[in-house]
């Protein structure tokens, strides 16, 4: 599958922080391509305090690397059990961003053409531990 497929996206992200929950979700139209192992999954979030910003998450077997451009840029690679080092830039300025992955799952099911990508991680921004994440995005490709 190198061609480019049409996918919708649905991006739930919880967050765990001591006693308190945060649940996100977002839907939206992306893209969907496969180079060798590594899939590309390209997709851009509306928000009313950000704009547009526009996500491109490269997933390859050992290694998550997303980034993000728009009134957010954000560039952050994840590799389990590794703590890694990013920037997330706002309007507020820009902050390092490290993460601890705990997991990277990801699963494709060619007969009904969806699939489901599960980062576990816990975020640290300029030295303040934010909580543990989970973000689980599942696409399915759109019929023509």
């Amino acid at each position: 599958m190198s061609e480019l497929k049409q996918v919708k996206v649905q991006l739930h992200t919880t967050v765990h922080n001591g006693e308190e929950k945060d649940t996100f979700e977002l839907l939206t139209n992306g893209t969907l391509q496969k180079k060798g192992v590594t899939w590309y999954l390209r997709y851009d979030e509306v928000q009313a305090d950000m704009g547009n910003v526009h996500t491109i998450l490269k997933w390859a077997p050992e290694e998550v690397f997303i980034m993000r451009s728009g009134q957010v840029k954000m560039r952050q690679r994840f590799i389990k059990d590794l703590m890694t080092v990013g920037n997330y830039e706002s309007q507020y300025g820009v902050m390092q961003m490290l993460t601890t992955t705990k997991s990277l799952e990801h699963s494709y099911d060619e007969a009904v053409q969806s699939g489901q990508m599960i980062l576990k991680y816990d975020l640290n921004m300029n030295g303040a531990d934010v909580g543990q994440y989970e973000m689980k995005i599942t696409y399915k490709e759109e019929n023509k």
